[in-house]
């Protein structure tokens, strides 16, 4: 007799053989960012609102000391490397949010102002 979660792997087989493609590449696009290790361990990481450590603060600074000498990287190169690395391993893109800080914690607004 099988195991239960053999009959469901035998079924979710048999329900991917019934999807037209585009389906199929949506439902592997899913189980992908699934099993992306990273990707799950960012989704449950706890979000961190204490105060700015020390270190933090002197990063912070840092950063605008380096800004002042150099340019700095525009959103959309970043998210534009960030999505032809996302398409070389096979991930679909991320989606965008037009206001970055709309729903970002406190803790990155915090960060986000403190590099303005």
């Amino acid at each position: 007799m099988e195991t239960d979660i053999t009959q469901e792997r035998r079924q979710a087989h048999v329900l991917l053989d019934l999807l037209p493609d585009e389906k199929l590449k949506a439902v592997v696009h899913l189980l992908q960012s699934m099993t992306d290790l990273v990707t799950r361990a960012i989704a449950h990481a706890p979000v961190d609102e204490g105060p700015l450590s020390a270190e933090e603060i002197r990063a912070l600074n840092e950063s605008r000391e380096w800004l002042k000498q150099n340019p700095g990287i525009p959103h959309e190169q970043v998210l534009a490397r960030d999505h032809a690395r996302r398409a070389r391993m096979g991930y679909p893109p991320l989606k965008l949010c037009r206001n970055p800080e709309a729903g970002a914690p406190d803790r990155h607004r915090q960060i986000l102002s403190g590099l303005r």
